[in-house]
């Protein structure tokens, strides 16, 4: 792990040596780890994990679905596009395998991966196991304020070079969410895409839902059992407006298992409820064809897709 300066107090973009966990309510970390099939959760985050599948009975296929699309799109952009940066907003609990840094390095050995959380329970896990990976930054900050974020990395990342940025179950966790709330996921992505180098990879992936019912419920379960610390539920619509910045290319916005997949895609959605897990990779925006447009979309060795 690489330090960008002294542990501090926990503002917006400073490296953290956490406090103790509150284990008394649910963290969204732990209820997604718990999802996974992970260890590092508690009573509340199993409860609130269990009554999440009651609504959305496919909640645990979902997640490893969202898992593995992660991995694919990391391997792909470290191997066939040449993005040696990776910054992990809202990364969550560290798990079995397939993390960012060990998917990018082993596909492209040397790569710099950065994490950022808020939670502090996955800054203290992530400090203990990341601690002799010279590749790889630890930030403690909201992704709400990327200005502060991108002070706090510095010169760990060369910011003339693409940075490909991951946003997996991160946006649905944000309190607002008006189209023109700049703390909202629509302008969260806003204001990350302004501030990347131009052509730089945005990750964007979380749980989707059409049924208003099935989307109030979860809604409701996740914030109750977080303390209020979760935002809602998105339709696929809602994911499309929040990616409208980036330059979107084939095969767009969708259900992940679609997205270059390593075997064929199950006919038909996982889950009963109506939910899927849906994703996309897009393009922060430069000179060329203006935001939301499709782009080429290819992996090409050296650059961004």
């Amino acid at each position: 792990m690489t330090s960008p300066g002294e542990p501090g107090g926990g503002g917006s973009g400073s490296e953290v040596r956490p406090a103790l966990q509150d284990t008394t309510v649910a963290r969204s970390a732990r209820v997604h780890d718990w999802l996974l099939g992970g260890v590092e959760n508690y009573a509340p985050d199993r409860a609130a994990g269990a009554a999440l599948v009651e609504v959305v009975p496919g909640a645990r296929q979902l997640a490893h679905s969202g898992r593995a699309f992660l991995r694919r799109a990391v391997g792909l952009l470290a191997g066939e596009a040449g993005i040696g940066q990776f910054l992990d907003l809202g990364c969550g609990l560290p798990v079995l395998d397939g993390n960012v840094h060990e998917v990018s390095q082993a596909a492209c050995p040397g790569t710099r991966v950065v994490y950022v959380d808020v939670d502090p329970v996955v800054l203290a896990h992530a400090f203990t196991t990341l601690d002799d990976n010279a590749d790889t930054l630890i930030v403690g900050g909201d992704i709400r304020h990327p200005g502060a974020i991108r002070e706090a990395i510095g010169g760990f990342f060369d910011w003339d070079r693409p940075v490909a940025v991951l946003m997996a179950n991160v946006l649905d966790c944000l309190p607002a969410d008006g189209a023109d709330d700049p703390d909202g996921p629509a302008g969260v992505v806003r204001d990350w895409a302004a501030v990347l180098p131009s052509g730089s990879p945005v990750v964007i992936q979380q749980m989707v839902c059409a049924d208003a019912g099935v989307r109030e419920t979860v809604t409701a379960v996740m914030t109750g059992a977080t303390g209020g610390r979760w935002g809602r539920m998105a339709t696929p619509g809602d994911l499309g407006r929040y990616a409208a910045p980036l330059h979107i290319g084939p095969p767009g916005l969708g259900d992940v298992t679609r997205w270059r997949p390593d075997s064929p895609a199950a006919p038909g959605p996982l889950c009963p409820s109506g939910a899927a897990a849906w994703g996309v990779v897009g393009r922060a925006p430069g000179a060329g064809s203006p935001p939301g447009t499709v782009g080429d979309g290819g992996l090409r060795s050296g650059r961004g897709p």
